[in-house]
């Protein structure tokens, strides 16, 4: 990565995850606080402030580890990113337990109730057949480019830079350093669209405002494949060029505001009491993180910390998506130069 691609991964990366754990206190829409079940008066009260002060810090303290791990190690090595995050989002999971573990004390019992409203669905993947084949048709046609210039690439090429901009490592020219980046950024791909069909056919249907949340879900995450097919071509494509395609400035700059803008209704739901969450049974919530429940048949159910949703590991099918996305994973690496 150049300098200026290192900063953006640093703010990027690090603030998204660290961003994500900082909101966990304000989200309302499951009615709970830290995955605890609790009063609204408790919520408003001093030690519930005190609570939620406490753990933003350290999730800060967490991000400026992460961020000093990735500074401090070698700048040729691919893995101290991935160390890095690593470390951010054990800790601040770590830091999300004990802050439940201070909001237990207080919890009260509500009946888990799972209401539906009698209106129809009419929640849909975004784009439709577009959205689902497009990007596909997009990184074949990419490939289909490089293969007509095959003889106009250099033998070696840059895969990877210093902080500074310098290249560090070369690759020779052939099929898997050349279309490479291309099936990688396909294998992401259908994890991503996996994610969305799950969302779509996999989450309870729930009361009206469940299904706003669904729709707002699926349409973030649509708008999320199209700009990874941007992103993977303009990469593969750029590493033949003597400049990017793209200025990486704006790049960024783009990428970052369309996705802010998808999100945007998810946020706003999920810091609104009654935006679509689901009283489930506590004792469905192991640690108060992963939900367990074989009687529940949805896939997916609403995150009880963060924004989202998350695999009913009771259900088989979550099992099986489970193995699918290692299986994926496994492609991927394999593929990588």
């Amino acid at each position: 990565m150049t300098g200026l691609q290192n900063w953006i991964f640093i703010a990027v990366i690090y603030g998204l995850v660290g961003g994500s754990f900082w909101l966990a206190p304000a989200v309302r829409s499951t009615g709970q606080y830290f995955g605890v079940t609790v009063s609204e008066e408790f919520r408003s009260s001093g030690e519930a402030r005190r609570i939620a002060g406490r753990f933003r810090w350290t999730v800060l303290a967490w991000v400026l580890i992460a961020v000093a791990i990735h500074l401090s190690g070698p700048a040729s090595a691919r893995w101290v990113p991935l160390v890095a995050l690593v470390v951010l989002t054990m800790g601040a999971t770590y830091t999300m337990v004990t802050a439940r573990k201070a909001v237990l004390p207080h919890e009260v019992t509500i009946p888990a109730i799972r209401t539906a409203s009698l209106a129809p669905e009419d929640d849909h993947i975004p784009g439709g057949r577009a959205t689902i084949v497009g990007p596909f048709l997009a990184l074949g046609t990419a490939a289909m480019y490089l293969n007509s210039r095959w003889d106009q690439l250099p033998e070696r090429f840059p895969t990877y830079y210093l902080a500074r901009g310098h290249p560090e490592l070369y690759e020779a020219k052939s099929l898997q350093t050349v279309f490479g980046p291309l099936a990688i950024g396909a294998v992401i791909l259908l994890l991503t669209m996996g994610s969305m069909f799950a969302v779509w056919r996999g989450t309870p249907t729930g009361p009206a405002a469940a299904g706003r949340f669904r729709q707002a879900t699926l349409n973030a995450k649509a708008v999320g494949v199209w700009l990874l097919t941007i992103l993977v071509i303009h990469n593969s494509l750029s590493r033949f060029l003597d400049h990017p395609l793209i200025p990486i400035w704006l790049m960024t700059a783009v990428l970052i505001s369309v996705a802010l803008s998808a999100s945007w209704p998810l946020f706003r739901m999920s810091l609104q009491p009654g935006g679509g969450g689901e009283q489930l049974p506590a004792s469905a919530w192991k640690l108060g993180i992963l939900y367990y429940n074989p009687d529940d048949p949805a896939i997916l159910v609403r995150r009880r910390f963060t924004i989202g949703y998350t695999l009913n590991f009771g259900n088989k099918v979550a099992w099986a998506m489970v193995g699918l996305v290692a299986a994926l994973v496994v492609a991927a690496r394999t593929l990588q130069p």
